[in-house]
């Protein structure tokens, strides 16, 4: 399920090319949509070694990133 955003966001720039009224610079901020994965191999060993030991493993981080998303 994780791969599925990823390889739309990388599809996305081929159907946009067939697209008249889409130019190269609407293109080429599009393809900034796949930056947050590769921020994934210096995100995951931080996730994984920074936590709470009173809620755990997962849900510390997770309630942050839930609060940071309402912010």
């Amino acid at each position: 399920m994780q791969g599925i955003p990823y390889g739309l966001a990388l599809a996305m720039p081929i159907i946009l090319q067939n697209n008249k009224n889409v130019s190269c610079k609407d293109q080429a901020i599009f393809s900034l949509v796949a930056w947050p994965y590769s921020l994934k191999l210096i995100w995951a060993p931080l996730v994984d070694s920074l936590y709470v030991q009173k809620m755990g493993r997962r849900k510390s981080w997770l309630i942050l990133v839930q609060y940071s998303i309402g912010a």
